[in-house]
This record gives C-alpha cells, structure tokens and sequence, in this order.
C-alpha cells in the first residue's frame, strides 16, 4: 500500500475515531489510483479471483488500465454492476444455499469501498465484535468466550430480517458517512434494474441479489 494511500486511509481513522462524519470519500474513490491497486492486492490472490461471474471477466489480465477505466464509469455515473451468477452449494442439513457469485469487476469496486468503510468503522468498532473484520474471526470469539463467559448457562442468537433496506441501517452508518453516499451505493428497487450500486446486483425478472461487503 503507497505512503500517499495510508496517509489518506490514516486521517480517515483519526476522523471517525475523534467522532467526526467522513467527507469527499467518493473524490477519494475515483481520484486515488492508489486505492485500486491496494483492491487487487486484496482480492487478486483469493482461490475465487478467477471464478467467474455471470461473464468471462476474471482477474486474469488486469491492469491499471482497467482500474482507471473503472474509476472513470464511477465518476461519470456509467458503471453498471453485471447480475451475479446465482449457485447453490449444499448445507449440512441437506438444503441448499443460495449464493452469488458476481465478477470481478464488480469484486474490484466492492474491496475499493471495504478499505474506505474500514477505515471508518475499524478504529470505533466494539473490541467484542469479531464478525467480516480483518485479523478477527469466530475462533477468536470462541477464545474470548472461553475465557472470559464462565457461568453462562444459555445463549440468545437473533437475527435482523430485511435490515439493509431499513431505516436502522441510515442511522447506524450515518454517524459517520453522508447518508447520501450510503443511498448512492445500497439501493433496493423492486420495479427497475439497479444502476450504479456495487453492493445490490439487480438479478432476472426484477428480483436483487446482494453481495456481501
């Protein structure tokens, strides 16, 4: 990662750290080469980097070109996220699975803005937060249960049904991010394709299919 880009990433921590909103991230996004070279390296080397989506694009072939010819539909409002290619993978009670595999395109803009949005919440998050954080995972949860849980005799797991389309989700991000970014890049429609939202891939017959960020 270039010393330009962490210079960068490191006054976004120490904003939201000092409880201030976040501005210009979308100016960082589609000004900041830097930050898409940092994506690839991210995602490059993942075993799923050559799965393809729903076309042949793969992160076979990638170059700066490509990042800047990305860069460019975002800032002028022409990029158009591909829908993903809808799989089904077997779970342990015998169901399936749903899950999307969008391209890499796609993945590319999505690890761009996790390196943005982790910047922010990264140095506000809950030490007791272990879930889709860099260096944390649910074994580390268990280490911590283990250790510090004794006397617990039971457990209540919950879970929020259609949360990303809800109010809740504004008020949460918004602490620190415009809401107008975050309505820019989370939109749910259920009588228009999606457009230009990196997060929501419009699926067939009107029906979205989201990727996790």
């Amino acid at each position: 990662m270039s010393s330009r880009l962490n210079k960068r990433l490191e006054g976004i921590s120490k904003c939201a750290a000092g409880g201030h909103r976040v501005k210009d991230l979308f100016k960082t996004l589609v000004n900041v080469p830097e930050l898409w070279d940092a994506a690839y390296v991210a995602i490059g080397s993942n075993d799923g980097a050559t799965t393809k989506g729903s076309d042949d694009i793969t992160a076979d072939g990638h170059s700066r070109e490509r990042n800047l010819e990305i860069m460019t539909q975002l800032k002028n409002n022409s990029y158009i996220p591909t829908p993903v290619r809808r799989v089904y993978i077997p779970k342990s009670n015998g169901k399936l699975r749903p899950l999307g595999l969008p391209n890499f395109k796609d993945k590319l803009v999505q690890a761009a803005c996790k390196i943005l949005l982790e910047a922010i919440y990264e140095p506000v998050f809950s030490t007791f937060s272990y879930g889709f954080r860099p260096r944390k995972g649910c074994h580390d949860a268990l280490k911590t249960v283990y250790k510090t849980w004794t006397g617990i005799k039971w457990f209540i797991e919950f879970d929020f049904s259609a949360f990303i389309d809800s109010e809740i989700l504004f008020t949460i991000t918004g602490y620190f991010v415009s809401r107008r970014f975050i309505s820019n890049w989370v939109h749910i429609s259920k009588n228009r394709p999606l457009r230009s939202c990196p997060f929501v891939i419009a699926g067939s017959s009107n029906r979205c299919c989201g990727t996790q960020l």
